[in-house]
């Protein structure tokens, strides 16, 4: 009995599933400051050639892996030709998804 149970518990532990890091790297290739927002939301500055990452747990399991869609709105100074671009990436678990801003010029 006890051997019935210890198999069910692995069983459903290897069904849940575990939680995975999805990691969104912002980079800054471009000759002067640069805005950028994530999901619309606080507006955050990098200085040329910086990055930052932010992170999200997502779960995987044996039905899938969940993903994060994440929109970043970027802009910049003269560089730029257009006030403001977006792009939406897909965040996944154990994956790097990198969002590089390249001035127009």
């Amino acid at each position: 009995m006890k051997k019935i149970l210890g198999l069910i518990f692995i069983l459903v532990l290897f069904l849940s599933g575990c939680t995975d890091e999805g990691t969104l790297k912002i980079v800054s290739n471009s000759t002067e400051d640069v805005w950028y927002q994530v999901n619309f939301g606080t507006t955050k500055w990098l200085l040329p050639a910086d990055s930052i990452s932010y992170s999200w747990n997502l779960s995987t399991s044996i039905f899938g892996e969940e993903d994060k869609k994440v929109t970043v709105t970027y802009g910049g100074g003269e560089g730029f030709l257009e006030d403001s671009y977006q792009v939406v990436k897909t965040v996944k678990p154990g994956k790097i998804t990198t969002v590089e801003i390249i001035e127009d010029r």
